[in-house]
């Protein structure tokens, strides 16, 4: 296992980092301040081959790899990260769809172009209506012919006034829900679509965020991007390597935030001396640290995994929730270490600030239910046993179990959602090994217990941890007794 980035990936982040010190740096503050998109530094971005570094040469791309691909997002990021969400959308986002579900015709016809930044590119799922849930989209696509037929209004859409190409995804048959969804490739200056109003935003405010409006949109049937009806499930492909996006986005300008509070903290004299040799100040400084470091493993882990081939929802959705949180607590923690300057715009904590509660606070939910997500399913994977597969009839109450965990402790009887997890544990327990669970399963529901008992004063549940005790104790599992116990002693 090798933490370290080779030769060529140091280079890598040296060119960059030089680049956005030259380029970007100086205009950063006049760029925030007017809303402007620096569309010259994006084009030249592209000549450098960094809105195209994961794709293969014979596409245009760098033919690098996701771990190069973070490399340049956080050092972009690092300096403004209004320069690192452009390309992360236009290339993890609209690019990236092309290049997973795309026919050889349409990636040789968007692809060099997109990669060499002649093109800038955007990518459309969310709706006025449906964020988080994709599958509430009311967009609709309709055959008619040898054409299809766009109406609805996309929202939030990243480079959407600047896009040459959006891939957009609608609904094409309203019945089958998720599996109704299908992705279309569309061109700027195409009959009946145009870009909306431009979001005036908190932060990020060099990023263009606008509405995208289709109204009777006639696209040729070659416009359909991937199979009819699996836009949600190439979406969800996509989804993938854009958390890791974000994720290197977040530890950029995670980066980017301790870097002006160490260099404040070295500079601002009080009682005589550096306020840095403070120890009230040291502590921050090296929190700060040392959770961009974890951060940083974490992201960079899910883009080795990314690269390996591996499949990474579940370790790019913990990258990119772990990475926002270290984010924001950094450049907070940034403004309180410059005090009244931090809230003054000539001191780069302010937008750093900013720009973190813009791309990562409304993420952080749904990165839990990513999480989350991965973790049920879990439960539900096929052990084998030979050549034999058993299932887990009794898993389906754990759904049950973590649906009531979800709506809030106001919302139910605790002692009723503890005999659940009681009920859950003894079925199982009675029909299942323990080695068909899953560790991050048995993990998760920990995690639930302490957190009800943590926040909410609850002392009395030594039924629901004496049941899973006994659970593991009765089947081989006495092991993971002795993590459960230092884990809730440690909470205690």
């Amino acid at each position: 296992m090798d933490f370290q980035l080779n030769e060529e990936q140091l280079q890598l982040k040296k060119s960059v980092r030089e680049f956005a010190q030259r380029e970007i740096a100086p205009n950063v503050r006049k760029w925030d301040d007017a809303g402007e998109f620096p569309l010259a530094t994006i084009k030249e971005l592209g000549k450098l081959g960094l809105m195209g570094v994961v794709f293969p040469p014979e596409l245009g791309g760098a033919g690098m790899g996701y771990v190069e691909y973070v490399t340049a997002i956080e050092e972009l990021s690092r300096v403004d990260g209004s320069v690192g969400i452009i390309v992360a959308a236009h290339s993890s986002l609209c690019s990236n769809h092309i290049f997973l579900a795309g026919n050889e015709a349409q990636k040789k016809q968007y692809l060099p172009k997109l990669a060499t930044g002649e093109f800038i590119g955007a990518w459309g799922l969310t709706e006025p209506s449906s964020g988080s849930d994709a599958g509430s989209a009311r967009m609709t696509a309709v055959r008619k012919g040898k054409t299809w037929v766009l109406n609805g209004t996309k929202t939030f859409i990243t480079n959407g006034h600047y896009a040459d190409v959006v891939v957009v995804i609608a609904v094409s048959d309203r019945s089958a829900h998720t599996h109704g969804l299908s992705a279309f490739v569309v061109e700027k200056g195409t009959k009946g679509f145009r870009p909306g109003k431009k979001e005036d935003k908190l932060g990020l405010r060099a990023s263009d965020t606008a509405e995208l409006i289709f109204e009777d949109c006639v696209l040729p049937a070659e416009n359909l991007l991937g199979t009819e009806g699996q836009g949600f499930v190439d979406s969800m492909r996509v989804l993938d390597g854009g958390r890791i996006s974000i994720a290197a986005l977040s530890l950029g300008m995670a980066e980017g935030a301790y870097e002006a509070a160490l260099n404040y903290s070295k500079q601002r004299k009080q009682f005589g001396r550096a306020i840095s040799d403070f120890q009230a100040i040291q502590w921050k400084l090296a929190d700060m640290a040392t959770e961009i470091e974890a951060a940083k493993l974490l992201t960079f882990r899910a883009a080795a995994m990314k690269d390996a081939g591996l499949k990474t929802t579940l370790e790019s959705s913990m990258a990119k929730l772990f990475a926002s949180e270290v984010a924001v607590k950094v450049a907070n923690e940034g403004v309180q270490i410059h005090g009244g300057y931090g809230f003054i715009k000539d001191y780069p904590a302010e937008k750093f600030y900013r720009d973190v509660l813009e791309i990562c606070d409304h993420r952080m939910d749904t990165a839990v239910c990513e999480i989350f997500q991965q973790l049920r399913s879990d439960v539900l994977a096929l052990e084998h046993y030979g050549e034999q597969t058993a299932v887990l009839e009794d898993v389906c109450l754990f759904p049950v179990v973590v649906e009531k965990a979800e709506e809030g402790v106001s919302q139910l009887s605790l002692e009723d959602w503890f005999l659940d997890v009681d009920l859950l544990v003894y079925r199982l327990r009675h029909r299942t090994p323990a080695r068909m669970w899953s560790t991050t399963t048995f993990a998760a529901l920990l995690d639930v217990f302490l957190e009800f008992r943590f926040l909410d004063g609850v002392a009395d549940i030594q039924s629901s941890e004496k049941c899973i005790e006994n659970a593991f104790v009765e089947s081989e599992g006495s092991w993971w007794v002795a993590d459960f116990n230092q884990r809730k002693g440690a909470e205690d």
